[in-house]
């Protein structure tokens, strides 16, 4: 148990990956990354979470906006946006 009280699931963590290449399509890194991503999900499912720019030119090509499955993930996108930080959340 943590400090607080509380225990950590150590097995199911979350991965996030952050690169400017998630939403740029130039380059080899955004090639690795669209590559790997199909991969990656399988392993972590819903616990994986690419994050880039929000590029408008190329958002509605690679990106299907979807809501949020769970209230946290919602309440936490609804903070952002409240405080002008827009987002596009989906699948890709």
């Amino acid at each position: 148990m943590s400090q607080s009280g509380t225990s950590r699931d150590v097995h199911n963590h979350l991965l996030f990956e952050i690169a400017w290449e998630v939403a740029n399509k130039v380059g080899g890194i955004y090639t690795v990354i669209k590559t790997k991503a199909p991969v990656t999900v399988q392993e972590y499912g819903d616990r994986y979470c690419l994050i880039g720019p929000l590029s408008y030119k190329s958002a509605p090509m690679e990106v299907e906006a979807v809501e949020p499955e769970t209230q946290e993930l919602a309440d936490s996108l609804k903070s952002m946006k409240d405080r002008g930080v827009k987002y596009l959340y989906g699948v890709g």
